[in-house]
């Protein structure tokens, strides 16, 4: 991320890529380890993709986080999806 400090990385299970209501386009990410200027992990957190410098595929599998608030129907939130695991 831009304007993370230089190095630092964040590691998460990117669940669905969305334009905001703002018209931005975000990649919702449940972080679970890495940088966070919160400091509060795991957690959700919307990325922009411009922001976004590099990223890298861990083949790692995850499980849709429907427990911890994932609705991809949530159209107040998710205004146009452009995809998203279920």
């Amino acid at each position: 991320m831009r304007r993370d400090p230089p190095g630092a990385s964040r590691t998460g299970e990117p669940h669905i890529l969305y334009e905001s209501s703002a018209g931005n386009m975000l990649l919702h990410l449940y972080q679970t380890a890495g940088y966070s200027s919160s400091g509060s992990l795991p957690s959700w957190r919307p990325l922009r993709v411009g922001e976004i410098l590099t990223a890298e595929a861990t083949g790692r599998q995850f499980a849709v986080r429907w427990q911890d608030g994932y609705n991809p129907a949530n159209r107040r939130f998710y205004r146009r999806i452009i995809c998203a695991v279920e």
